[in-house]
């Protein structure tokens, strides 16, 4: 798609370009800041949920812990109870019985024991778990507010930068032809990574990397007609600045 079109509409549809890849980065970056807060939140949120659990297990281990305090007890009694049986079995083979017994209730009660400390231990553990997610959340916590801080200062040198630019634009539209102007339009798509206006940097379109032909390219350095790339449909313009400063 060829046009007729001065060097001066082609400095300014390039110009335009560049304006607008500024605005659209400054978009992006207002859009960025606030959605690294909200994953910040949402670790926190999952945090939360890590300690709620591990609140659950304690709860669990607790009601476990109850009823082997209630079985201990139990088998206290019964140690007691068989101990007065003993004083007065004067029959060997009732006293062997109820040293069985008493053997069998202080096993018991070592068992039972060790079942307690083991409680208390799963206890701890789970506690120190807790505290270092808790700890966890007040980093969180104050990094989104140093976050918040900079973000807003941030989002508003974005926005006064962007009312400038935004004056350029308008200053620089009032100078392009209102056809040239509506096909700028309609090509560009910051979302797709295209740009209605590429510079040719090495030979190439900087949009799309595709090699131009040599005779396209004595016609792109005339700047006489409006030439797009063959593959990616962006109009092409060529500057010394662009080969320099690749």
């Amino acid at each position: 798609m060829n046009y007729a079109i001065t060097e001066k509409e082609l400095d300014y549809l390039l110009e335009l370009q560049k304006i607008d890849n500024q605005a659209y980065t400054l978009t992006q970056a207002n859009v960025q800041l606030p959605e690294e807060i909200k994953i910040l939140q949402k670790k926190i949120t999952i945090h939360k949920e890590e300690i709620k659990k591990k609140k659950e297990v304690i709860k669990k281990i607790k009601l476990h812990q109850e009823n082997n305090k209630i079985a201990y007890q139990t088998a206290e009694e019964m140690l007691v109870k068989y101990e007065e049986q003993k004083k007065n079995i004067i029959n060997e083979k009732e006293l062997d019985a109820v040293n069985e017994q008493i053997e069998f209730q202080s096993i018991e009660i070592q068992l039972l024991e060790k079942k307690e400390k083991n409680f208390l231990e799963d206890i701890k553990s789970e506690r120190i778990v807790i505290k270092k997610i808790e700890e966890e959340i007040a980093l969180l916590k104050k990094n989104i507010a140093s976050k918040d801080n900079s973000m807003q200062n941030v989002i508003h040198e974005n926005d006064q930068e962007a009312l400038i630019l935004q004056k350029k634009r308008e200053s620089i539209i009032q100078n392009i032809d209102p056809i040239f102007l509506s096909l700028y339009k309609r090509k560009n798509n910051f979302e797709k990574n295209q740009h209605a206006v590429s510079t040719v940097i090495k030979n190439a379109c900087s949009t799309c990397n595709y090699l131009i032909a040599s005779q396209r390219l004595i016609e792109i350095r005339r700047k006489e007609m409006l030439i797009t790339c063959e593959s990616c449909a962006s109009i092409l313009v060529h500057t010394d600045e662009a080969e320099e400063e690749y």
